[in-house]
């Protein structure tokens, strides 16, 4: 076990004894304090440094850059830890089953996703002309493409409009659909969760996927902002004081 201990001071006496009081039981402790010379700071077995030249109240007196500055160190450390411990939206979603973004990500695709007429989609041999104006009407930054029998074939991006202006410059709009799409996208089922969607997002960098039966046919659309409902930090450690 670990204690993380906050103290601007160092000099804090509840949290000073109580931290006496676990050490025997060979607990490490680790401190964020603003005074490196604090009998805090000399108890724990690892000391970082949040300290601040001045508070940022008029009077230099009440907790605010100190404050700060500690939970943006809190911050970086749960931002490491899960990094390191290679957490998950899975283990995101069984931590915090009972908070808003835990209840949320237990939560169907089929809850969040677009349906009917608010899918942006386009049946096999469309023309490029009428694969824009799909994208900007629905605004999601992309066009799934259908069969006539609505099984999904492939999926067109924005991404993949750059690289065929890229690729076919002016001769884009003598194209089909059929020769600039993504086939084969990656897809989430009608059973699936949104945390499943949110790994496959996250795992290939993508922001749309589409909701297809078990049969391939499509029954949705999400974007990554229905979901979510609208570098490294590194510290340099020198005789146990993380500066």
């Amino acid at each position: 076990d670990i204690i993380l201990a906050i103290s601007n001071s160092g000099e804090t006496t509840e949290l000073f004894e109580m931290i006496r009081a676990v050490k025997p039981l060979g607990i490490l402790v680790v401190t964020l304090a603003g005074n490196l010379n604090s009998r805090l700071a000399r108890l724990s077995d690892v000391v970082i440094d949040v300290g601040v030249p001045r508070e940022a109240c008029a009077f230099g007196l009440a907790p605010t850059a100190s404050t700060t500055a500690a939970l943006a160190v809190g911050d970086a450390l749960a931002v490491v830890l899960t990094r390191k411990k290679n957490f998950n939206i899975n283990d995101f979603r069984n931590f915090h089953p009972g908070g808003h973004l835990g209840r949320r990500l237990m939560v169907p695709v089929v809850q969040l996703m677009k349906r009917g007429e608010n899918i942006p989609k386009v049946v096999v041999g469309a023309s490029m002309e009428e694969v824009i104006d799909e994208m900007n009407r629905k605004g999601l930054g992309a066009t799934l493409v259908m069969d006539k029998e609505g099984k999904l074939m492939g999926i067109f991006t924005d991404g993949d409009l750059r690289r065929a202006i890229t690729r076919w410059g002016s001769e884009l709009y003598e194209r089909v659909i059929e020769d600039v799409m993504t086939r084969d996208p990656k897809t989430v089922t009608v059973d699936s969760s949104v945390a499943d969607a949110l790994q496959i997002m996250e795992r290939f960098l993508i922001t749309v996927l589409p909701v297809i039966s078990e049969q391939g046919s499509v029954e949705g659309i999400l974007h990554l902002h229905d979901l979510l409902g609208k570098g490294q930090v590194e510290f340099r450690i020198t005789n146990q004081v993380i500066e």
